[in-house]
């Protein structure tokens, strides 16, 4: 390709174009944690957490559409894999999600509404300012927007999916518990240490 081909970064979409302007290949159709707003989820994609704060490389946790068309969150783990988000026990009329229809499309929109095909729909806590915002399923399993605060220089929670993460599964990693007090850490079980301290999978 090299000289007859171009690069164009709009709105955190990276764009690979031929000189006569054919799109080869874009960044928005290849997620991996993170949805920018207008950023389409779609059927045909899927965000996949990484394993730790400071490991990047794919882990157990996906956020996708079912063959059911609701959009869930699965913990994929080595030996099991099941839905924990919605709640796997309601029925989808139950938790208000709706399977009347083909699509499966999810946004998050620059006002800070994520909103998707299946009736869900959640907004940020600081909805309606112009900020940067980004939707990430993080290492533990939930799925957080994100605002960016210009005087703090920092990304700020505005909305989360899961708020008691007990909830989440495989969220102790192996040989691990948890207990639920603000503010708490995942523990080993007695006469376990953790092999990598960074990392809890």
């Amino acid at each position: 390709m090299g000289l007859e081909s171009w690069l164009e970064a709009t709105k955190g979409n990276l764009v690979l174009h031929t000189l006569e302007g054919v799109t080869l290949w874009e960044s928005f159709h290849f997620p991996t944690d993170t949805l920018l707003p207008q950023q389409l989820l779609t059927r045909n994609t899927k965000l996949v957490s990484s394993r730790s704060q400071s490991n990047y490389s794919s882990s157990f946790y996906k956020l996708f559409f079912d063959n059911d068309i609701l959009l869930c969150l699965l913990y994929d783990g080595l030996e099991i894999s099941s839905i924990y988000w919605f709640d796997p026990w309601l029925v989808s009329w139950d938790a208000q999600r709706s399977t009347n229809n083909n699509s499966r499309i999810a946004v998050l929109d620059s006002l800070g509404n994520f909103s998707s095909s299946d009736d869900f729909t959640a907004v940020s806590a600081d909805y309606g300012a112009v900020l940067h915002r980004r939707l990430t399923i993080d290492y533990d399993g939930d799925i957080r927007v994100y605002s960016w605060k210009e005087k703090e220089e920092k990304w700020v929670i505005s909305w989360q999916a899961i708020q008691k993460p007990c909830k989440i599964h495989g969220i102790c990693g192996v040989n691990s518990i948890f207990s639920y007090v603000i503010g708490s850490e995942r523990k080993c079980l007695p006469r376990y240490t953790m092999k990598n301290h960074t990392d809890w999978s």
